[in-house]
């Protein structure tokens, strides 16, 4: 019987990385620097390096589960929301202030 990837632990992962990234590279222009120079820019950077994170938990993930208490697809769909709350409330911040 062959595994099936965990996509939903690729999503997890893929989602705090890309929220990471973003509020990173807006706080700290070192970082957007270093994606722009590595990727030719920052938003092509973060994208490559999401890829890369969903890609690698998918597998990494192969077969088991992610909580014991929890599905798989409540943990992805939360950390998707959650993560998209954090980059919405950062901005909102920055806004504000």
């Amino acid at each position: 019987m062959t595994k099936k990837l965990n996509v939903y632990a690729g999503a997890h992962a893929a989602s705090w990385t890309l929220a990471a990234l973003v509020v990173g590279a807006e706080l700290l222009a070192p970082l957007k620097a270093v994606l722009s120079a590595v990727f030719g820019h920052h938003w092509i950077g973060k994208a490559v390096i999401t890829t890369f994170m969903f890609i690698a938990f998918s597998y990494a993930f192969k077969g088991k589960r992610l909580s014991k208490k929890t599905s798989d697809n409540d943990v992805a769909w939360n950390s998707a929301v959650g993560s998209l709350t954090a980059i919405f409330l950062f901005y909102l911040a920055e806004f504000l202030l």
